[in-house]
């Protein structure tokens, strides 16, 4: 590039816009360790318990749980500063999305269950994301979904991440836009999902010079009841009833849509038990 632009090589790169990077001959390693550090002491965190998990097992949470409101500005500022620190922290992503529904109005409930993720922060400073250098660049996806997961309207909530080697370099938990009628259903639009997002990463590994071959790419389906994936049975009401179906039925079609015909796949999904 110094042929092209003029520029000047300041060496090493170690620090990027609050992220850290360490590099070896064997390895990269990017964290938030310093940013998070501070964004722990903004919040008057520096000296309390830390907690081995971000996020209480089967906790739920309401946008309505009746309990005194919070501070909405620096619970605004937690969630924001949460947001910025999955760049390397995959491990807190689920966590820092659900948080991000209740940004109107939060409670104390809320709040409480902010600051138990800034606690396992504390005591998870040196986790970041690794790449190990010789690892052959082949894309692998996991992906996943909690039916009905959401309180307020039992939307589910569909994760997908990806690898390229070693490290994890692509994730997501988004809520789902239909409401699943059952577990495999929710299961299905989550995969539907992730290959959607891994048949854009190709293009933009191709773009990079890391093409992928043509041979069909592992995205491991986490928690199915089914060895496989099967298309939903739906029996869908007629037009003279309900015309709430109607987005349903067009989501349907754009899920099996993205997951192709199984005979003529890109993208091979595999169930993994979790």
């Amino acid at each position: 590039m110094m042929q092209h632009y003029e520029m000047t090589d300041l060496g090493l790169l170690y620090h990027f816009l609050g992220m850290g990077v360490v590099q070896t001959d064997k390895h990269i390693f990017l964290h938030h360790k310093k940013y998070a550090l501070k964004v722990i002491e903004k919040f008057g965190l520096k000296d309390c318990k830390s907690m081995v998990t971000p996020l209480v097992a089967n906790e739920r949470l309401y946008k309505e749980d009746g309990r005194e409101a919070a501070n909405e500005s620096e619970y605004r500022q937690i969630v924001g500063s949460l947001l910025y620190l999955i760049a390397t922290r995959p491990d807190i992503m689920f966590a820092s999305s659900w948080l991000d529904r209740f940004i109107h109005n939060p409670t104390r409930k809320h709040m409480g269950t902010a600051k138990r993720v800034l606690r396992y922060i504390q005591g998870t400073l040196d986790f970041g994301t690794e790449f190990i250098k010789g690892k052959t660049a082949t894309l692998l996806g996991y992906c996943d979904s909690d039916w009905a997961g959401s309180e307020d309207d039992r939307r589910s909530t569909s994760g997908y991440a990806f690898t390229l080697g070693s490290g994890m370099f692509s994730w997501a938990s988004i809520r789902q836009n239909t409401v699943a009628l059952s577990n495999a259903e929710a299961e299905y639009v989550s995969a539907a999902e992730a290959t959607s997002q891994a048949k854009w990463l190709r293009f933009v590994l191709e773009d990079f010079g890391e093409e992928q071959d043509k041979r069909a790419k592992t995205i491991l389906l986490q928690g199915l009841s089914h060895n496989g994936i099967y298309p939903i049975p739906c029996t869908l009401p007629s037009q003279s009833k309900s015309m709430a179906f109607r987005g349903q039925k067009a989501s349907s079609s754009l899920w099996h849509r993205r997951l192709g015909h199984p005979t003529n796949a890109v993208f091979k999904l595999t169930l993994k038990n979790s």
